[in-house]
């Protein structure tokens, strides 16, 4: 009787052993692409803190080096320079890794160059439009939905 109960311990150390394993270990499926890349969960904290500069409204139109446009978060705000005005808004994450939304956003009302206006308004549009984002390296990417066409916008740390 002393050998079976010994004997029926083990065996529920070992099964208990197994399951907590298993339950530990997250399996790759093709619908988690973080499990299968090894990559971190994307949130809005992925890119918070330190500025970030616009370099490119889309991968051949680079953003008019005269005019200083920059984005920061912070928590679930986000706040910058437009080319002319400052800007404040909310962003938060959207319901998938990567994903999120912006606005509506405020803004001061500098009186603006002509040109400078133009390019300030194209961007508060671009961010408001906004569907998804990455960090790669040093370089944070917000993709953005313009005329029925997506085009990515492109920051460097400031």
């Amino acid at each position: 009787m002393l050998q079976s109960a010994r004997s029926r311990r083990q065996w529920t150390s070992v099964a208990l052993l197994c399951l907590l394993n298993a339950c530990a270990r997250k399996p790759a499926t093709e619908s988690d692409p973080a499990a299968t890349s090894g990559a971190a969960t994307a949130t809005i904290a992925t890119i918070a803190g330190p500025q970030w500069r616009l370099e490119s409204f889309d991968t051949s139109e680079p953003a008019p080096g005269e005019l200083h446009i920059t984005i920061a978060v912070e928590g679930e705000r986000l706040s910058g320079h437009a080319g002319c005005n400052r800007y404040i808004g909310p962003i938060r994450n959207g319901e998938r890794s990567g994903t999120l939304s912006i606005g509506p956003l405020a803004r001061t009302r500098m009186d603006c160059a002509p040109t400078a206006a133009t390019v300030e308004a194209r961007y508060l549009r671009a961010l408001q439009h906004s569907t998804s984002f990455s960090v790669e390296g040093s370089k944070l990417q917000i993709s953005y939905v313009d005329d029925d066409r997506t085009r990515t916008l492109t920051y460097a740390r400031e």
